[in-house]
């Protein structure tokens, strides 16, 4: 019972990441746990995996608004994890400007993420690389960008959880969703069935990371998981709770 706040990368890497938890616990009697990245890998594991059946070795990818997180697990331990400065807010806000994105902007969304992507991997996974072969690895996504883009695939008018776990989101399909609403105007996108309402412009740079990253590794498909890391956390209180 009670409230648990907690705060991840934004305010982890934020100058005034700690300025903010103080106003935020004047203001409101709630300290915030700031998690460190071990900690963020360690609860979205547990979210992840207390939904989706798995291999023992799984890469769990969660695409967010300022980062791209990855995690490579086997048999429910993180043997690596990676924080990508590299999300969907900054990439639609410095890239697309158009209504619809023009095809210069498109092409510059794909390379910008590509080299990022790329490099950042190559600094700060390169331990991980030889291991990430999708006949020995299980692909699985977690969090708003993939999970709207399993409601699109699966057409959903109304969202349920229960359907979004373990829907298994091919890169064919990811290909077409891109392409479908990269062509549309924005106004447009709203009516797309699965579509939240606020992610008409970030599905966009979302798809993209997505096969970017399924381009990369030859991956064919990706498990979607409706849990992630808030339902670690909700986890890891109760166990801490039921312990004591």
């Amino acid at each position: 019972a009670g409230v648990h706040a907690v705060a991840t990368s934004a305010v982890r890497e934020a100058v005034n990441g700690a300025d903010f938890c103080r106003r935020v616990a004047r203001q409101t009697g709630f300290a915030v746990k700031v998690l460190s990245g071990a900690e963020e890998a360690r609860l979205t594991i547990a979210g992840v995996l207390s939904s989706v059946q798995t291999r023992d070795l799984c890469l769990i990818v969660d695409i967010g608004g300022g980062s791209t997180e990855l995690i490579l697990v086997r048999d429910g331990l993180p043997l690596h994890a990676a924080s990508i400065r590299l999300g969907v807010v900054h990439l639609s806000e410095s890239l697309l400007h158009c209504d619809p994105p023009s095809q210069p902007e498109l092409l510059s969304l794909r390379a910008n993420i590509r080299d990022r992507f790329d490099a950042a991997l190559a600094h700060d996974f390169s331990s991980a690389l030889p291991a990430l072969s999708p006949s020995s690895v299980h692909l699985i996504g977690t969090a708003g960008t993939i999970t709207t883009l399993a409601a699109i695939d699966l057409k959903m008018t109304q969202y349920d959880p229960a359907r979004i776990t373990n829907h298994c989101l091919s890169r064919s399909a990811t290909v077409a969703i891109f392409h479908h609403l990269a062509a549309m105007k924005r106004k447009q996108r709203t009516s797309i069935a699965g579509l939240e309402k606020g992610r008409e412009d970030l599905v966009i740079p979302g798809a993209a990371l997505l096969l970017h990253l399924m381009n990369r590794f030859g991956f064919e498909t990706i498990t979607v998981s409706d849990g992630g890391l808030l339902e670690g956390i909700l986890i890891d209180a109760y166990t801490q709770t039921h312990n004591t």
